[in-house]
């Protein structure tokens, strides 16, 4: 690791310069609140073991001395060419994430203002109350922005999401997690390209998505609101809600290339309310 923060408070990161790592959390941070991170600058940093690892640029709290951290600033930082081999992509897919909140006792941070291009995952979030506000994510190979075991009452409001591979943002459950993803905001969002390199040739592309992960707990509750989808080369559903998710809203959204409807009904129990969307 390059910096390690270890039940801290009030300490500032600033205006540094992280690049040719490989393998390891470059920053970490466990325990702390009242933190800043902010413009500093991530870059060329490429994963090629043979083994299953990951790359991340600010991991918080996948190591925690006790609860969760709280109240970080992570604000104005640039992250670019987060990578992975092909072999490496081949094997285990690529493990780059740009910033990930990796426990659902974290709370209550702001990530905004931070421009991350060409990662696997641009911004992770386990965590609750937390603000994704106005972030630009270009060419990310999995999602721009993933909410996942058992985030929380976070607000994803105003990014730019620009040629993701597989999704623009995802809401999904988890099956190591005892909790749902539930009551988060996603609003007024803009996401476009989705599929523009073509990394998932034989996947379903989409600009949101809801689902289980696979796994015990679903997305429920959530808010999807006033978000604006370009159709990309390879998008395949603008909004798709799937595996057992609940409870969701899905209002004042802008989806390019759909006639009569803004999203899209997998799930097998709802398919007589598909075909009334459809007509």
């Amino acid at each position: 690791m390059a910096l390690a923060l270890r039940a801290s408070t009030q300490i500032q990161i600033l205006d540094c310069t992280f690049y040719g790592f490989s393998k390891t959390k470059i920053i970490r941070i466990d325990s702390c609140s009242d933190c800043v991170i902010a413009a500093n600058h991530f870059y060329n940093c490429h994963l090629s073991c043979e083994g299953p690892a990951q790359l991340t640029c600010i991991d918080v709290d996948d190591n925690r001395l006790r609860d969760g951290s709280s109240k970080l600033r992570i604000i104005g930082n640039i992250i670019r060419n987060i990578t992975v081999s092909p072999a490496f992509l081949t094997t285990h897919g690529n493990q780059t994430d740009g910033i990930n909140i990796s426990h659902e006792t974290s709370s209550g941070h702001l990530i905004a203002g931070n421009t991350i291009d060409t990662v696997g995952d641009g911004i992770d979030c386990f965590g609750h109350e937390c603000m994704i506000e106005g972030n630009i994510l270009q060419n990310c190979h999995n999602f721009g922005v993933k909410l996942i075991h058992g985030a929380h009452r976070n607000i994803v409001r105003d990014n730019r999401i620009e040629n993701p591979g597989l999704g623009g943002i995802v809401l999904t459950g988890s099956g190591a997690n005892a909790t749902d993803t539930a009551q988060n905001i996603v609003t007024e969002n803009r996401i476009s390209g989705v599929g523009a390199h073509n990394q998932w040739p034989g996947a379903t592309t989409f600009g949101i998505k809801l689902e289980d992960d696979h796994g015990e707990r679903i997305a429920r509750d959530n808010i999807i609101r006033s978000n604006t989808i370009e159709r990309g080369p390879r998008m395949e559903i603008g909004i798709l809600i799937a595996d057992r998710a609940s409870g969701n809203v899905i209002t004042d959204n802008s989806v390019e290339g759909y006639h009569r409807a803004d999203y899209f009904l997998k799930n097998p129990s709802l398919q007589t309310l598909k075909r009334k969307v459809e007509k």
